[in-house]
């Protein structure tokens, strides 16, 4: 990269000085939209260096990589409501684009070779695509069409929903997503390979690695990877919609934006190394230079340029937000804000870190929200883990009383405890299974005999299944069964069961901040309507909660109180300690099956593998 010496006078009077950045860069040029329209798309790089972009006055330009116009095309006619897309370079250096409702390709010298138009009448048209052969693969409506390099139709395939844009694989495939949810895997003959079902749209172009792995964006808020035999090899979710489409360096490092205003980096394993976040969504894709050093932009309005390790090295303010691709060329980056398009060189001319530094953030494996005496969740957070993840772990409730023993309230112990072990499984995706058992402990004090009591505790088996789910809000149901194991000191067996609703929800605005409730019926020797609400604050590895959980019967409305706190390692340990307050609205202590509400304390542990 070649170093660019500046008189004084005119460094000054280029720098871009930063607000939180003590780096700077240099604006080469900026070109505005010369009908005062938008632009609509990130600008290609054609081999001869010719910069093309669309805009949304319909024209698409071509200007040369020093800022100058070389020529531009328009449809003739009413313009309004005409937006012009992504171009696409052709392995003959042809130009392809869409101009709705039609695909143009023009020559390098801006000569229109032919035109084909949508047999649709959809507003919604996709990217032009090209494969090796030089074959126009386009999108409009529920349809992806496939055209010879001369502009004939070879086949149209119908998806049964609105499609995305596609990519072309080495060798021959067609990759696009939908409004479905579907990722599509076509043959070069316009076949379906196989299809993968996510859970929301699916907008952004995939990525392929040299070794087969497919990387893509979904509106549920997860980065997929598959195979390219539609496998899935794992899912990493954010807390948004994921437009951005993932640059992946030569370590194999895989880089995106989503709207939770994060950049991410994670593993080929699909684990994080840092993120970083900006003050606004990120829909563009990320670029790599040479060095490692990384660019995007946000809808905060600034042009990012990070560091390998996640640090800022200096940000650009432009006009207005960055929803398109920065795109790197030598020494400069080239982007779109608003009516401009941009030239900068990316040459640091001091190059002192930034003071707002990121750090790595340890992934934290979603271990189960385990508390009080049934060693599960009181209030059930509705998502489940990623598949095939196992938890277990030991949990303990208990009551320090003085032990009613012939009016003696100086002496002071256990009165009642109970140890349970729980597991839970997830096979499907999306579905848990879970089952508990223990032991119980008490001192009889009605009998006058101080000696402990010891004996078996009432089993659970159960399930929960998400049933929706999207980046900020989830919704399930929990059913247990309780199998009568409890001995004769503890009341005797008694079945009974369980079922309740469970919602999730994440704030968009306070970072770690969750509300869950459930809302269901229980049944044990009597039937009474239970509900719980709680809040949940995660910050690295602490996790204060509070729970407020309650039953309706006929008899009494017991509430209780539980304050918590709970230890959450990157490696999927957790740990919890949460005392209970307990309110009975029927003036009493002890809720309809007998159980102490006041002076409760619980703890746990429990690992997710």
């Amino acid at each position: 990269m070649k170093r660019i010496a500046l008189p004084l006078f005119l460094t000054f009077a280029l720098l871009n000085a930063k607000e939180d950045s003590e780096a700077t860069t240099l604006v080469l040029w900026t070109y505005e939209a010369e009908a005062g329209g938008n632009f609509s798309t990130a600008p290609v790089i054609a081999p001869d260096g010719t910069l093309y972009i669309g805009s949304y006055d319909g024209y698409l330009y071509a200007i040369s990589l020093e800022g100058k116009f070389k020529w531009k095309y328009t449809p003739s006619g009413d313009l309004a409501d005409t937006r012009t897309l992504l171009p696409s370079i052709g392995a003959d250096g042809n130009v392809h684009v869409t101009i709705d409702p039609c695909i143009y390709t023009f020559s390098p010298e801006g000569k229109l070779l032919w035109r084909w138009e949508y047999e649709t009448s959809d507003y919604w048209y996709t990217y032009p695509a090209t494969d090796a052969q030089g074959n126009v693969y386009v999108g409009g409506g529920n349809y992806y069409y496939s055209l010879t390099p001369e502009g004939k139709l070879r086949w149209k395939y119908n998806a049964d929903a609105t499609v995305s844009a596609a990519t072309a694989g080495p060798d021959g495939t067609l990759y696009f997503g939908s409004h479905d949810g579907f990722l599509y895997a076509l043959t070069s003959d316009g076949e379906l390979k196989w299809r993968y079902e996510t859970e929301d749209t699916i907008r952004t172009f995939l990525q392929i690695t040299p070794e087969g792995i497919l990387y893509f964006g979904s509106d549920d808020g997860y980065l997929y990877a598959l195979s390219t035999e539609g496998e899935l090899k794992w899912r990493y979710q954010t807390g948004g919609k994921v437009w951005s489409t993932p640059a992946v360096d030569s370590d194999g490092a895989i880089y995106f934006g989503s709207w939770d205003d994060y950049l991410y980096a994670l593993t080929p394993q699909g684990k994080l190394k840092w993120r970083y976040q900006t003050g606004d969504a990120i829909q563009s894709n990320p670029a790599i230079a040479p060095d490692g050093n990384i660019y995007f932009g946000s809808w905060d309005d600034y042009l990012y340029a990070l560091t390998p390790k996640g640090k800022l090295k200096w940000r650009y303010k432009a006009s207005a937000g960055i929803s398109y691709d920065p795109i790197l060329y030598d020494s400069t980056v080239y982007f779109v804000s608003d009516t401009l398009l941009y030239s900068i060189n990316v040459t640091t001319l001091d190059s002192v870190a930034s003071t707002i530094e990121t750090e790595p953030v340890a992934e934290i494996i979603s271990a189960p929200v385990v508390s009080g005496g049934a060693g599960l969740a009181r209030v059930l957070d509705s998502r489940t883990p990623k598949r095939n993840t196992w938890t277990t772990g030991l949990s303990f409730a208990g009551d320090r009383h003085g032990a009613d023993h012939m009016n003696d309230w100086t002496i002071t112990t256990w009165e009642n405890a109970v140890f349970r072990a729980f597991s839970s499984w997830v096979p499907f995706d999306k579905l848990e299974v879970i089952a508990a058992a223990g032991m119980g402990y008490t001192y009889l004090a009605d009998t006058g005999d101080l000696e402990p009591v010891v004996g078996l505790w009432d089993a659970e088996i159960g399930a929960k299944y998400e049933f929706f789910r999207n980046p900020l809000a989830s919704l399930g149901t929990d059913a247990r069964v309780f199998i009568p194991l409890r001995s004769i000191s503890f009341g005797g067996p008694r079945l009974g069961g369980s079922v309740k609703m469970l919602a999730s929800i994440t704030s968009s605005e306070i970072e770690g901040l969750s509300a869950y409730a459930n809302l269901g019926g229980e049944y044990l020797e009597t039937t009474a309507l239970t509900w719980g609400i709680g809040l949940d604050y995660r910050y690295r590895i602490l996790n204060p909660y509070v729970e407020f959980t309650g039953e309706i019967s006929p008899d009494v409305t017991p509430v209780r109180v539980t304050p918590g706190l709970r230890f959450v390692t990157g490696f999927g340990l957790s740990i919890f300690y949460a005392a209970d307050f307990g309110i009975n609205l029927a003036a009493r202590t002890v809720d309809l099956r007998g159980r102490d509400y006041v002076d409760q304390v619980s703890a746990g542990i429990a690992l997710t593998f």
